[in-house]
């Protein structure tokens, strides 16, 4: 329920708020009768008098309509659920960037029920979502390629195997080619990068100058130590280590 309201670069769905907006106005009207009372008799009559409205102007204190949740305990409370909560946890980890996450969110490009059916993904809630939602009650959440799992998103983006050989091979080629290349513009190996598109392509393709050759060796010691590196740290691109096809 807190990601419905959330701003979409914290990964909600950016609605309005109704209650939040009710409590306001509350609030605004009470302070309004309250200001008045002392300048308007008939304002003042009326504060004195009410009692069975929500505004309850004849009481002085705060009201329990008068609450508003704030951004940051709406985070909390989502961060807090047992299964909701994942995702959100996983948004805060160091080596993820949020804003980059949340993107697809702020460009509003999918259809209303794409997007919640997106979220329902990342929520790990999919079997309500379709049983409740779509009103599918024989649904079966497994996943669509390899059916040994449910869809979750830790599933999809890296634990299905019908595609472990093809899309996750092919994203840690990227990423390799990414690496490699950096690697070669630190040592000297080469100045120039050039951007090459293509869906099987490598996403960066190095010009290697005339001294990659003869310090080629020199390079791979550096792929070797970042990758041992890499290890101590665990991995985390989904069980593949993009540094293993380096060095060949």
């Amino acid at each position: 329920m807190q990601r419905l309201t959330l701003p979409r670069d914290e990964g909600g769905r950016g609605l309005i708020d109704i209650t939040n907006l009710h409590n306001q106005q509350i609030t605004n009207l009470r302070k309004f009768f309250q200001q008045k009372a002392d300048q308007s008799h008939f304002h003042k009559v009326i504060s004195l008098l009410d009692k069975h409205t929500p505004l309850n102007l004849h009481s002085t204190g705060p009201q329990a309509n008068e609450h508003i949740t704030s951004k940051t305990n709406k985070i909390a409370a989502w961060a807090h659920k047992s299964l909701h909560g994942r995702h959100r946890l996983d948004l805060q980890q160091p080596h993820v960037d949020m804003k980059a996450s949340n993107l697809w969110l702020r460009r509003g490009e999918l259809f209303p029920e794409m997007e919640g059916f997106m979220i329902a993904i990342q929520d790990q809630v999919i079997a309500n979502y379709q049983k409740c939602i779509i009103h599918r009650p024989h649904y079966n959440d497994s996943c669509r390629r390899c059916d040994g799992a449910s869809q979750t998103i830790q599933h999809i983006t890296g634990a299905c195997r019908a595609i472990a050989q093809t899309d996750y091979k092919h994203r840690h080629d990227q990423v390799a080619s990414i690496i490699h290349q950096s690697l070669a513009i630190q040592t000297k190996l080469t100045t120039e990068r050039l951007a090459k598109i293509g869906k099987k392509s490598n996403i960066y393709e190095t010009k290697i100058s005339k001294r990659f050759k003869s310090e080629n060796k020199r390079l791979i010691k550096i792929v070797k130590r970042e990758r041992v590196r890499e290890r101590k740290m665990g991995s985390m691109f989904g069980g593949f280590t993009p540094l293993a096809y380096l060095g060949s």
